[in-house]
C-alpha cells in the first residue's frame, strides 16, 4: 500500500522497467516528494483557482486567437524569429571555490506587439540580460557542450555542479557553457528562482521558452562564429530537458541532444499536480487544459520535428520520477522515433548520483564525435559518484 501511494498507483508502461522497492529507492522518492511539496506551495498558477478563473483563462483565450490568426498554431516553428548573431558578449573571469567565466549580453528578445503577457514580460528588467557560466579550455575550438539546468536552479554552484560541468570539462575535454534560463539566477524577479515562469500564467511559460530559444541560438552563433568550434551539443534536465528537445527542433547541425528526466508536455504535468494540490475539480478543468495544450503548441517539442538524426537523440529518465513521471519521457521517446533511452532506478532528483546517466552521456559523446573514438571511459577522469567531492580539491583523493 505504501509503495502504491508513493508511486501514484496504476500500472507502469510496459516499456518502463519495474521500480526496485528497497530503502534506497524509498529515500530517493522522498526527496522528490519534498521538492514537489515545496514547489506546489509557492509557485504554479494551478494552485490558485481564483487566478485561474480570472487571469489565466483570459490570456489563454486571447492567445489562441492571436497565434491562430498568424498561423503559428499550425506552423509553430514560424513563431520563433531568427535572432541576430552574437558577436561580442561581456566575459568576466570569476575566481573562487568554482573558477569559471561569466558570459552575459543584452538578450534583445521581445514578445510580438499585441501578444498576451507582453507588457508583463517586458517589465522583468533583470531578465533582459542573458547569462551563462563557462568552463573553457585554452583551445576554444574544442567541442562545446551547452548545459540547460532544471527549474529553480540558476546559480554557478547548482548549475555547474548539478550538470556535471567539471566531469564534462576535465574528464571528457569539452568546453562547457551552462545557460541560465529566463527568470532564474541573476535574471530572477524578487527572491524566487524561476517561480514567475509558472505563477505568471501560461503566457510567461511561452515567453520564457521563446526567449531561451532566442538566447541559445545567439550563443551558438557566437560559439561557431568566434570560437572556431564546429561541434556543439546540448544536454538538459527537467525544464532543461524540455528546452533541449525544443532547441533540437529549431537549431540545425547540433552534434547531439541529450534530454534528461524531461518534461515533454506541461499540460499533462499541470493536470497531474493541480489535481493533487489545488483542490480544483478536475472535471470542470478539461476544456481549459485542452485550450492550454493548443496554446502551448508554439513552444512544444512534441509539435515540431527534431532536426537532429534519430541516432544522435538520447533520453534518460527515472522509473520512480514524482515530478516528471515516466509518461513524460515516454511521450518524447515516441515523438523522437524511439531513440536510445536509459531508465535508471531512481527519482527525479537522484539523477545527480546515477552512474547510468554518466554512461549514457559518455556514449552520446563518443557516438556523436564530441570526443575521440579511442577515449577510454575507465581512465576518463572523475568517477561519477565522486563528482561533487571534486569541487572541493582540499578533500579530494586525487
Amino acid at each position: 500500500m505504501l509503495w502504491d501511494a508513493l508511486l501514484g498507483g496504476g500500472a507502469q508502461h510496459e516499456s518502463v522497467p519495474s521500480v526496485r522497492r528497497d530503502t534506497s529507492m524509498l529515500a530517493k522518492i522522498l526527496l522528490d516528494e519534498g521538492l514537489l511539496r515545496a514547489m506546489s506551495g509557492s509557485t504554479g498558477f494551478w494552485a490558485h483557482s481564483d487566478r485561474l478563473d480570472r487571469t489565466v483563462r483570459n490570456e489563454v483565450s486571447r492567445g489562441i486567437d492571436f497565434y491562430g490568426e498568424r498561423g503559428w498554431l499550425d506552423d509553430p516553428a514560424a513563431y520563433h524569429r531568427e535572432p541576430p548573431v552574437l558577436a561580442d558578449p561581456d566575459i568576466e573571469s570569476v575566481f573562487g571555490l568554482i573558477p569559471y567565466e561569466q558570459l552575459s549580453f543584452e538578450s534583445g528578445y521581445t514578445p510580438a506587439v499585441g501578444e498576451p503577457g507582453r507588457r508583463r514580460w517586458m517589465g522583468y528588467r533583470e531578465n533582459r540580460r542573458a547569462h551563462a557560466w563557462m568552463l573553457r579550455h585554452a583551445d576554444h575550438s574544442r567541442p562545446w557542450m551547452i548545459a540547460l539546468h532544471g527549474y529553480g536552479m540558476g546559480s554557478p554552484l547548482a548549475d555547474l555542479g548539478g550538470m556535471r560541468a567539471r566531469y564534462l570539462h576535465h574528464a571528457l575535454g569539452l568546453n562547457v557553457l551552462s545557460y541560465v534560463m529566463p527568470l532564474h539566477g541573476p535574471r530572477r524577479v524578487g527572491r524566487g528562482y524561476g517561480s514567475e515562469l509558472f505563477s505568471g500564467g501560461v503566457s510567461n511559460l511561452i515567453h520564457g521558452e521563446a526567449q531561451a530559444m532566442w538566447d541559445l541560438r545567439r550563443i551558438i552563433s557566437w560559439i561557431r562564429g568566434t570560437q572556431g568550434a564546429d561541434r556543439v551539443a546540448v544536454h538538459g534536465v527537467s525544464l532543461g530537458g524540455y528546452t533541449t528537445a525544443l532547441l533540437s527542433a529549431l537549431e540545425p547541425d547540433l552534434a547531439c541532444a541529450v534530454a534528461g528526466i524531461p518534461a515533454s508536455c506541461f499540460v499533462e504535468l499541470f493536470r497531474q499536480h493541480s489535481d493533487r494540490v489545488s483542490g480544483i475539480d478536475p472535471d470542470r478543468m478539461d476544456a481549459f487544459w485542452e485550450q492550454t495544450r493548443r496554446l502551448l503548441t508554439v513552444v512544444s517539442p512534441l509539435s515540431m520535428q527534431p532536426r537532429i538524426p534519430r541516432e544522435r537523440r538520447y533520453i534518460f529518465a527515472a522509473v520512480a520520477d514524482r515530478l516528471a513521471p515516466p509518461g513524460s519521457a515516454m511521450a518524447l521517446w515516441e515523438h523522437w522515433e524511439r531513440p536510445r533511452i536509459v531508465w535508471y532506478q531512481g527519482s527525479h532528483v537522484s539523477f545527480v548520483f546515477e552512474n547510468d546517466v554518466r554512461e549514457l552521456l559518455d556514449a552520446a559523446m563518443l557516438e556523436s564525435g564530441m570526443i575521440e573514438s579511442g577515449w577510454d571511459p575507465a581512465r576518463g577522469g572523475l568517477p561519477w559518484s565522486s563528482e561533487l567531492a571534486s569541487w572541493f580539491p582540499r578533500f579530494s583523493s586525487r
